[in-house]
């Protein structure tokens, strides 16, 4: 799972605290990549904080060029997993959001990428920060 954050470490907490509510089937092997795209505020400490105390792998990558597709492309480039997800740091994820996809994908080789967090083609509900 790759979230990407940019200067919004309080909404980056929430976003953090509804990660720990995920339910996570007990097969899963994941990791959740935390892009930092070149904050100046307390983004790496709330990560740190959390990482601390999570159940699960948490890394810390320091995306420094400036954008979307910049840090996009950083996490890609860091991530382990056979398949990505994607969110921001102003999306609280529905506690089933990570369970509930995974029994829809077919095991077949996945070639593309997906946002499957995207209200507007109400794939799973999401509630944003704001």
């Amino acid at each position: 799972m790759i979230l990407r954050t940019y200067n919004r470490a309080d909404s980056l907490r929430k976003a953090l605290e509804a990660f720990s509510r995920l339910v996570v089937p007990p097969s899963l092997n994941w990791e959740l990549l935390l892009v930092d795209n070149n904050s100046k505020d307390h983004t790496h400490e709330v990560t740190d904080e959390f990482a601390k105390s999570s159940q699960f792998t948490v890394r810390y990558v320091f995306a420094k060029a400036q954008g979307r597709s910049n840090a996009l492309n950083t996490g890609i480039a860091a991530a382990q997993g056979d398949v990505l997800a994607f969110t921001d740091d102003d999306v609280l994820l529905h506690p089933d959001w990570l369970s509930n996809p995974l029994k829809e994908i077919p095991a077949i080789q996945i070639e593309h990428a997906f946002h499957l967090c995207s209200p507007r083609y109400g794939a799973v509900d999401c509630t944003y920060v704001r």
